[in-house]
């Protein structure tokens, strides 16, 4: 949690002024939703976005089944990482 606020207060809160508090509310919304969330690579799960993860992981899952074997590799975009899962 301590590294997602300092990535918020040096992707957002440093750069912005804010007029209002809704102004700010709408910022946080649109960087959580729009940039952290879709777009932003996270370390933990091997520089993938958290869209990008959930995606190869619910691929994933769906060839294990339709294959009958295990299949415990994700592969991001940029990375192979094994899974936590």
């Amino acid at each position: 949690m301590e590294s997602f606020y300092h990535s918020l207060k040096g992707e957002l809160l440093r750069k912005t002024t804010f007029k209002s508090f809704k102004e700010l509310r709408r910022a946080f919304g649109r960087y959580i939703n729009k940039f952290y969330n879709a777009v932003r690579l996270h370390s933990g799960i091997g520089y993938c976005s958290p869209v990008e993860y959930e995606r190869v992981v619910a691929w994933n899952e769906e060839v294990s089944i339709l294959s009958g074997e295990d299949h415990n590799r994700l592969h991001c975009d940029r990375f192979s990482v094994t899974s936590r899962l």
